[in-house]
Order: structure tokens, then sequence, then C-alpha cells
């Protein structure tokens, strides 16, 4: 499985091959915490430090290769000073230029350069047994619709509705010779298509 970047499509997302009826998983685990003015919960699943240190280098390629060259010197400046990435506001000072000039020149990219990044994950209905797991970089999280959680200094974004289906699932990465990219083990799947792609519940 591979993660889809919200500004460039770094590797192609994992589809399935065939629809069955799932339910919800009920009993999540207390949430609590706050962060970076989203509410940061406890983790009702796991992502190993394996795989947030793929998702960090993940964000990381990103995000750069949204910063042109010419700003990127002081980009990384501030990165370094700062400890954290920079805020367009402190971008903006830096350079001694308007925030919105900065803005008209990165176009799409602003919101990628200036934001955290989360690893999202979802399950989408499709494939031979009637549900997938998606994992992608986004850099917009809704209040209202997902839970925002914390794994080894990874921000990670999930809708309400997918939570339901994946309270205990772990995220791993491999880099092995027969088995690369991240994996999705799933406790509440009753099973799985021939191609592993999809799952039913």
């Amino acid at each position: 499985m591979a993660i889809s970047s919200p500004a460039h499509e770094h590797a192609n997302q994992e589809t399935g091959c065939c629809s069955t009826e799932a339910r919800p998983v009920s009993g999540s685990p207390e949430l609590r915490s706050t962060c970076n003015s989203h509410e940061v919960k406890s983790m009702p699943i796991q992502v190993t430090e394996k795989a947030a240190k793929e998702v960090k280098r993940i964000i990381n390629e990103t995000q750069q290769s949204s910063i042109p060259a010419d700003m990127m010197p002081a980009f990384k400046a501030l990165e370094a000073n700062l400890g954290r990435l920079p805020t367009l506001t402190e971008m903006a000072q830096k350079l001694g230029v308007p925030e919105e000039e900065i803005k008209t020149k990165l176009g799409e990219n602003a919101v990628v350069a200036f934001n955290p990044i989360h690893l999202r994950l979802s399950v989408i209905g499709g494939g031979c047994s009637g549900f997938q797991n998606k994992l992608q970089l986004d850099p917009i999280v809704n209040k209202a619709r997902d839970e925002v959680f914390e794994a080894h200094g990874v921000p990670v974004a999930i809708d309400k509705r997918s939570l339901m289906y994946l309270a205990g699932a772990t995220v791993d990465f491999y880099d092995e010779l027969n088995r690369h990219g991240f994996h999705i083990s799933n406790p509440n799947a009753k099973s799985t298509c021939g191609c592993g792609s999809s799952y039913s519940m």
C-alpha cells in the first residue's frame, strides 16, 4: 500500500479487484488531550515507529518540493531556528514580503508548505470483498468530521466513520525484497479477497 500526497502523486494508491455489508466496531478506546489547535486524542490504532519514520520522510519531501528554490534557504533557516515548520506569517517576515505575495507565488502548494501535514487513514467501499483501506497525506483537518491523534511525532487524522472500522488496527511499513510499502492490519476484518487488497467485516 502506498500513500498518496496532497500536492503530488508520489505513488499510486493500491486498488482492489469485487461487496458485502459491514458492521461498525463498538467500544473505541477513550479519547483525550489537545495539540496544535486541533484536539489530539489517545490512539485507538497503532502506527509503528518504522511506519512513522517513513511517513515523516515522505512529508519532508512533499513540503520541500512545495517550496520554490529561491525561498528554500530562508525556509530551512527558519525551520532550523524554530525547531518546527515555519508559518506563512513567519516566512513572510523573514523574506520581508506580504503574505499574499507568497500565497500567489506558491498557489495550492502554500497549504502544503505552511501547514502540518497529517497521515489520513480512511475506509472506502470497493474491491472484491467490500472495503479497502486508504492512506494519504492531508494538510486539512475538519474538526467536526475528523479525530486527530499523534504517533511517534506524526499527526494522524481519521474521519469518524472510518474510525468505527479501524479501531485496534496497526499501520506498519515493510522494506523487504518480497514485501514493500505500508500495510494496515485490521483485527475487525472478517475475510480478505484473493488479491488481499479488500476485506469484509
